[in-house]
């Protein structure tokens, strides 16, 4: 198949993902389609045997997989980059390598559904979480199927993040600032700079499962450092946007520091969107973590967090009346 006769090109992104790159591979495969696809898959020098895996696959499926090899290892930020060149294709779907789809007509339902809206820069669909063999949280974007403006999510108080995997979109909105590349590639900044160009189609179904794995660029990370990473991630995306959506992006990234964290316990405690955030950029982290944990901890973790405090205040204040 010439990639030039195809409609869509999945890119699938992958480091290190040897217990997981087969089933994503073969989700993607399994699709039932009337139009052509083409599979390109960009492996960052895996160690683990990931990279012998994704040659087996090319070779096997030579006319639908292409796929490029790093020499070395670039890192996550260079290797999704090259992922977003030389796209021929009118569609385009992101998905890394422990990643999958659930649903066989994700791609078919969401090009005609593109096909049909072309007020529309993206077509996306309900998410679900595995963060171990079998084990499914809650789902998100938390939404009722239909088109959504740039204003009407810009004023919902709902969580509507939706993972990269989720979507289709149309390859005439990649835009990647030389500058700040790393605004495009990041879930809930792309969300923005795709619904300046275009409406959002949300299908109200779950196609896709968003893998947490505890381990990579973000869910291997401690708690603190994953506070910290998300709070320049922010300051960086609110000075990208020039202030634009300033509380909604900390609101979603605020929720999924929060759901990572709380995962170990499978709940999902929801922030409100409609709290005021007050996190400045000369901040200590100290202060940030402080600031920080009453939107990402529920009210009894905070309290048992608390007690030490609370101790010590009364023990001074028995002290003082006495």
């Amino acid at each position: 198949m010439n990639s030039n006769d195809a409609l869509l090109t999945v890119n699938v992104v992958t480091y290190n993902h040897k217990d997981y790159i087969a089933e994503c591979l073969d989700s993607i495969l399994s699709q039932r389609t009337n139009f052509d696809f083409v599979i390109r898959i960009f492996d960052d020098c895996s160690t683990d045997g990931t990279t012998e895996i994704c040659r087996e696959y090319a070779d096997k499926f030579p006319d639908k997989i292409k796929f490029y090899p790093s020499d070395t290892n670039t890192g996550a930020l260079a290797n999704c980059l090259r992922s977003y060149k030389d796209i021929n294709t009118k569609y385009y779907m992101f998905i890394e390598g422990d990643d999958y789809c659930c649903d066989i007509e994700k791609f078919q339902i969401q090009v005609d559904i593109l096909e049909k809206h072309p007020d529309c820069s993206f077509c996306a669909c309900d998410t679900t979480i595995e963060f171990s063999p079998g084990t499914i949280t809650d789902k998100y974007p938390h939404l009722t199927q239909k088109i959504y403006t740039l204003n009407e999510l810009k004023n919902t108080s709902t969580y509507f993040q939706t993972s990269i995997a989720s979507r289709i979109v149309r390859t005439s909105c990649i835009k990647i600032d030389p500058d700040h590349p790393e605004i495009f590639i990041t879930d809930t900044p792309q969300s923005y700079v795709l619904l300046e160009q275009g409406n959002m189609f949300l299908v109200e179904r779950i196609m896709n499962v968003y893998r947490i794995t505890n381990s990579g660029l973000f869910q291997g990370k401690s708690l603190v450092d994953k506070m910290n990473m998300v709070f320049g991630w922010f300051m960086n995306f609110n000075r990208y946007f020039n202030g634009k959506y300033e509380q909604l992006i900390l609101f979603h990234m605020l929720n999924d520091l929060r759901f990572s964290y709380n995962l170990k316990y499978n709940h999902y405690w929801e922030i409100q969107a409609s709290t005021t955030y007050e996190i400045n950029d000369d901040m200590s982290l100290k202060n940030r973590i402080k600031r920080m944990k009453h939107y990402l901890l529920p009210p009894v973790m905070i309290d048992i967090l608390n007690l030490p405090r609370d101790f010590s205040r009364l023990i001074k204040r028995v002290f003082i009346k006495n």
